[in-house]
């Protein structure tokens, strides 16, 4: 009869979490190898694994300076502060393909 006090919540999962955390508290330069994924350039469309619903736009590409790697901000609807993802959060959306030439019709 009160089972319901006694129901667990569905919980929705921290997706954010699902990649490992990597890095020290130490700030750290870039090298001369570590180079930015050119996949997601300023501009490339993409979509986040998490929430592939959405395709969005790169902003803008940033050294990460504790994870030591490079860190992308994307669009988002936040306003207070930029949001940023790394290679791993990301995939690039597939192009459209046109399945018939213009001239078939």
């Amino acid at each position: 009869m009160l089972d319901w006090l006694f129901r667990q919540k569905r919980r929705r999962s921290p997706w954010w979490k699902l990649y490992p955390v990597r890095g020290r508290r130490l700030p750290y330069p870039p090298g001369k190898d570590d180079r930015a994924d050119p996949r997601f350039g300023v501009g490339a469309a993409i979509r986040l694994k998490g929430k592939p619903a959405l395709v969005r736009r790169v902003l803008q590409v940033e050294w990460h300076w504790i994870r030591r790697e490079y860190c992308y901000i994307v669009e988002t609807s936040a306003t207070r502060f930029r949001p940023y993802w790394f290679a791993a959060h990301l995939e690039v959306e597939a192009e459209e393909v046109n399945p018939r030439p213009e001239g078939d019709r």
